[in-house]
């Protein structure tokens, strides 16, 4: 564990180590964005149970009524309605999703087109919860720091999907239930003590559970083969290239994977933008 953690800061894998501060520093701004109180609010929103799911997704930022209060929920919520709608719902939605990588761009576009209107939206009503007696403009407000909150989020999320680790809204989403788990198993401490001496048992009995066997590591690293389906790509082909030619997984000093382009039939240029792309090892196409 130690000799690979030892290999990140290796000059070999720069990019690597690059990648990964870069999403360490994304995730941190996340983390201050939760503590910036919108302006003008002053409420407390303990007792607020219900919307325990939302706090956790956005790091804690709901009970503190942060810019971030609303988190990622709005795209989510938009996606899942985009998605529905796709199939074969709306004719143009249903006939994006057939388009391969153009139609998958506008409808990414939709996507977050929508998501900025649900926030506003979702923004304007909890906005009552926040201020006592306000008047409209001040419920407008806080609805339009909250969607420029969840616009914000969304462009760290694709910061860090681009030049970061991982995909960038899982890992915004992971944060912000990590960051509340302390204080959610602090909690659960309490109302264990306070419920007695069961309670000390039913806990102690679930810590003791058996624990997964540990993944066994790998004597000789297995060699991969990525399959790579392609049908009209010829605008996210090449990035695609681009990216599969910079895996960096050898095994004695040779490639221990191959990759294998898969053109479904394209009608447009996919093929020509794929033979100038930096060589991938063991390509095939088809």
């Amino acid at each position: 564990m130690a000799k690979n953690l030892g290999q990140i800061f290796s000059s070999k894998n720069r990019d690597l180590l690059n990648r990964i501060l870069y999403t360490l520093a994304a995730l941190f701004v996340f983390k201050i964005g939760t503590a910036i109180i919108v302006p003008g609010v002053n409420v407390s929103t303990e007792g607020m149970s219900f919307l325990e799911v939302i706090n956790a997704m956005s790091g804690g930022a709901f009970t503190r009524a942060s810019i971030f209060a609303l988190g990622v929920t709005p795209y989510i919520t938009a996606q899942i309605i985009v998605q529905l709608l796709s199939a074969d719902i709306v004719p143009y939605l249903s006939e994006l999703s057939k388009q391969g990588g153009v139609g998958r761009k506008k409808l990414d576009q939709i996507t977050r087109v929508l998501a900025i209107v649900l926030a506003f939206l979702q923004g304007y009503m909890y906005s009552y919860a926040y201020i006592r007696n306000g008047s409209a403009m001040d419920y407008m407000l806080y609805s339009l720091i909250l969607a420029a909150g969840t616009s914000l989020l969304m462009w760290i999320a694709d910061r860090i999907t681009q030049k970061g680790i991982g995909n960038g809204m899982s890992l915004i989403i992971m944060a912000g239930i990590i960051s509340v788990l302390p204080n959610m198993f602090k909690n659960l401490w309490v109302e264990l003590f306070a419920k007695g001496f069961l309670g000390i048992m039913i806990f102690l009995a679930l810590a003791s559970l058996k624990k997964q066997d540990p993944v066994k590591e790998w004597d000789v690293p297995p060699f991969v083969t990525l399959i790579v389906p392609a049908h009209n790509e010829e605008h996210t082909i090449a990035e695609t290239a681009t990216s599969l030619a910079s895996i960096d997984y050898y095994y004695n000093g040779e490639v221990n994977f191959e990759v294998i382009v898969c053109n479904d039939g394209s009608e447009d240029r996919t093929g020509e933008e794929l033979a100038k792309r930096p060589y991938i090892p063991g390509q095939h196409g088809s």
